[in-house]
């Protein structure tokens, strides 16, 4: 039967799992290897979620046909037939009664029923005036106001220096040249979205490293401290470079304990919120908690350099 070869990563990251002695045999690696294996074992634990994640968005994709018809539909729908609207010398006037409202074509019931608008026009209003129209676009006589994200300011875009008329007419034209193109929407989400995918990983790794060597500083000390207590001749360097490679047990758990579907669904109903929350504590810290044993395991099964050399060469009398 075929088996790993000895120094690969595959077969780094078995033995990391489950056997002690092994990790006496990196006690020769660099910190920059223990390095490289981390990072490399971080991206491929990541890109295994992303599998996961592109397995659970595959069946969304059947809704992007649905989104461009809506977006088609809103685009088409999204002026109002009798409106001019002319901007000349900066300043905005209208051919209708105002204030003038435009809504969405696509809306909640909750939105309509609130009277929230999509678009109002009234020349005559003021930048404090926003507020009362309840609007997501107050457009003015000289200027366009809006919601500054989630902030409770208001941004103004200034008409100054614009001259343009709009009419249902250039507004058809404008959309006619931009829809062919909505069409290809799904293809560039599905693009982008399988970019991120596999990109992600490599980046994630990177912030997740960062966060891992910073958390092995005081951890590494402790287990340096057990050293010392065993009497085990590590340095910290060395300590801190075995426990970079134990990191491959609880990151690996990790992974599989984000593959399983929450446990509550099968065990957890009917177990009182008390018990659940323990268990769930339990369940959570289990990795972090074998790593720790683990760690021991392999500090105190380390032979110094003196307990494993044989007895030194000696003259040997015999006997007569």
């Amino acid at each position: 039967m075929s088996t790993l070869p000895k120094d690969s990563f595959f077969n780094t990251v078995k033995h990391c799992l489950y056997d002690p002695d092994y990790f006496h045999g990196l006690v020769s690696k660099t910190f920059f290897d223990a390095l490289k294996y981390l990072y490399l074992l971080i991206v491929l634990t990541l890109f295994i979620g992303s599998v996961k994640t592109a397995i659970t968005l595959i069946p969304q994709t059947r809704s992007l046909p649905t989104l461009v018809q809506n977006i088609t539909r809103f685009v088409k729908a999204g002026y109002p037939k009798d409106l001019v609207v002319t901007v000349k010398n900066g300043q905005l006037q209208t051919n209708a009664k105002e204030p003038y409202f435009i809504e969405l074509p696509i809306i909640d019931e909750k939105t309509r029923a609130d009277n929230y608008h999509f678009i109002t026009i009234d020349t005559k209003a003021r930048y404090e005036d926003f507020s009362k129209y309840r609007t997501a676009i107050l457009i003015t006589k000289t200027g366009i106001i809006t919601n500054d994200g989630n902030k409770k300011t208001l941004k103004i875009y200034p008409l100054e220096n614009y001259n343009f008329v709009m009419n249902q007419s250039k507004y058809d034209q404008f959309t006619n040249m931009i829809l062919p193109y909505v069409n290809y929407l799904p293809t560039i989400i599905i693009v982008l979205v399988s970019l991120l995918l596999i990109l992600s990983p490599f980046i994630a790794a990177l912030f997740m490293l960062i966060g891992q060597l910073i958390f092995l500083l005081l951890a590494a000390f402790l287990f340096f401290i057990t050293a010392k207590i065993l009497k085990k001749n590590l340095a910290y360097k060395t300590v801190y470079i075995l426990s970079l490679y134990g990191l491959t047990l609880p990151i690996v758990l990790n992974t599989i304990k984000n593959l399983i579907p929450s446990l509550y669904q099968y065990i957890g109903q009917g177990v009182s919120i008390q018990t659940w929350s323990l268990a769930t504590r339990i369940y959570n810290g289990l990795p972090q908690l074998l790593y720790f044993i683990l760690m021991v395991l392999v500090i105190a099964r380390y032979k110094n350099q003196s307990d494993k050399s044989q007895l030194s060469p000696q003259s040997i009398s015999t006997t007569k």
